[in-house]
């Protein structure tokens, strides 16, 4: 396995699109407090991706669904520490311009819609996504809802693709 290694400092570093650091989305207070992992702590790969997640969940949240987050680190041999450099890109902010529903041939498209707290032309959330899916699902008329994602017509742009896979109905078994 070899040696156990400590986190030495930790820092969230966010630039622009030319390459110069900015100041983070929300602040860098905000962000450092998503960041689980403290300073002598015992270096862990899984903690610090939980806290990607977190942090990457602030940006898409705000509609920064391209933002870009990379964890680099820094090994010092001798004090066996790691330092940890949290680098973000935020990228554009992205609209949703289409949403299309796959997969349902007896409920009708309205009956999902109402469901998709997510409109046409928002800014994109991640939050209220996985909050449409889960309403969507929640319907029991669906074996599956499964919400993927792809370029719109525009780099700023993504359309939401809900495949469903229904279930069957109207069936009676004695």
């Amino acid at each position: 396995e070899g040696p156990r290694f400590h986190v030495g400092r930790v820092r969230i570093v966010e630039l622009d699109d030319e390459g110069t650091e900015i100041e983070p989305l929300g602040g860098r207070r905000q962000l450092r407090e998503q960041i689980s992992v403290q300073p002598g702590e015992w270096f862990s790969r899984t903690t610090i991706a939980r806290d990607l997640l977190a942090v990457t969940r602030t940006y898409r949240d705000r509609g920064y669904a391209k933002v870009e987050i990379q964890p680099q680190t820094d090994l010092d041999m001798t004090r066996r520490t790691v330092a940890v450099v949290i680098q973000i890109v935020r990228g554009p902010l992205v609209r949703i311009e289409r949403i299309q529903i796959r997969g349902n041939a007896k409920t009708r498209d309205l009956v999902l819609r109402r469901e998709i707290v997510i409109i046409e032309g928002d800014l994109y959330d991640q939050t209220l996504v996985e909050t449409s899916k889960a309403r969507v699902q929640a319907l029991g008329f669906f074996e599956t809802v499964d919400v993927s994602e792809e370029e719109g017509a525009t780099p700023n742009t993504l359309v939401l693709n809900f495949e469903v896979a229904e279930k069957a109905t109207g069936t009676f078994q004695v």
